[in-house]
């Protein structure tokens, strides 16, 4: 049976091997959000892209094993060069980028939580009742975090409850929505009402906020200068490929499958 094949400098590039570079792209942006559906819309390009960076790759071990080198040896022989930024110009990045260096809003609350997975109403009923009254209570105190803490080991359902239910810093989406809406609304300091959630009924003690405004240069300019450094490195290791691309045959034929 006939079908076509990739061919780079008369060796054949089989099938499976830009399938498996396809794959390991889809999974690169959906880490970084993108859904399917916007994957398959450019499923030519991303075809394309697969198959030119298995050519690539192709390309690159040829050449380190003419060199003698190994692959990682060549692509430092190829980057050394790279320059690095200079202090105004990653000051000049941060000054035109603006919304990259937008720190997203975090808080920091410690909850109860009193489990209702499973249960009837009257369950329910009960550790309603239950949570309410731990509300109370920690209200009616002089020094709420200590009470709440306290109320957290004693009585919260969660394995934070050893911590005084702290959960540490988070952002949104992180949490299930019910809970992630109470804790962004409350002030520092602010007890919640009673919520409900999939896992069960919660209060809530917001303890800290921060974030939600744009990063100061200094705490950004070291790690921005790597990245400019890298993307310097990625630039030159682009350009080399592409002469061996020019250089190479690449072509596409029927062959026997």
């Amino acid at each position: 049976m006939k079908g076509k094949r990739l061919y780079v400098n008369g060796a054949v590039v089989e099938p499976q091997e830009i399938q498996n570079r396809l794959e390991q792209m889809f999974a690169f942006y959906a880490q970084q959000g993108m859904p399917r559906e916007a994957f398959r819309e450019h499923l030519d390009e991303m075809v394309q892209a697969a198959q030119e960076q298995v050519i690539g790759a192709r390309l690159m071990a040829a050449e380190a094993k003419a060199r003698g080198k190994t692959e990682d040896e060549l692509v430092m022989e190829v980057t050394k060069d790279a320059p690095a930024p200079s202090e105004a110009e990653v000051e000049k990045f941060y000054n035109e980028n603006p919304e990259a260096f937008e720190a997203p809003p975090e808080v920091r609350a410690s909850h109860v939580l009193v489990k209702t997975e499973g249960m009837d109403d009257a369950g329910k009923a009960k550790a309603k009742a239950k949570i309410e009254g731990l509300l109370a209570r920690v209200k009616g105190e002089i020094n709420v975090e200590a009470a709440f803490a306290a109320a957290a080991k004693e009585h919260s359902d969660c394995p934070s409850g050893a911590q005084g239910g702290d959960l540490g810093w988070f952002g949104h989406g992180m949490m299930v929505p019910e809970f992630d809406q109470a804790a962004f609304a409350l002030k520092d300091g602010e007890l919640s009402g009673v919520v409900e959630t999939q896992f069960g009924y919660h209060v809530l003690l917001k303890t800290g906020t921060r974030g939600g405004g744009k990063q100061a240069f200094a705490d950004v300019k070291e790690a921005l200068a790597a990245a400019l450094k890298r993307q310097a490195q990625g630039q030159a290791l682009n350009a080399f490929v592409a002469g061996l691309r020019a250089k190479a045959k690449v072509e596409v034929k029927e062959s026997e499958s």
